[in-house]
């Protein structure tokens, strides 16, 4: 796996949709909630939606790679899993 930031070299369409993507993740997802509050307090709110948006890059690559299911899971569903 490959770790960094999103470049600029793909699609900029698909990099705007993963961050209005994150966006909406952010407000549903307790697992994507709590990796984003994590970044917003070391780096702001606007790299921490873009690292947001890798983020569900790197799940969605896992779910059709592996074809595995996504799950949240814990009492408070405070971690994902592709299974």
């Amino acid at each position: 796996m490959r770790h960094g930031r999103i470049t600029k070299q793909g699609n900029s369409l698909l990099r705007w949709g993963l961050t209005e993507a994150a966006q909406a993740a952010i407000k549903k997802s307790l697992y994507l909630r709590g990796y984003y509050e994590r970044i917003k307090r070391r780096a702001g709110a606007n790299s921490a939606t873009v690292a947001t948006a890798r983020r569900i890059l790197e799940i969605i690559y896992s779910i059709w790679n592996n074809k595995r299911q996504y799950y949240e899971v814990g009492r408070n569903k405070s971690l994902a899993v592709a299974l």
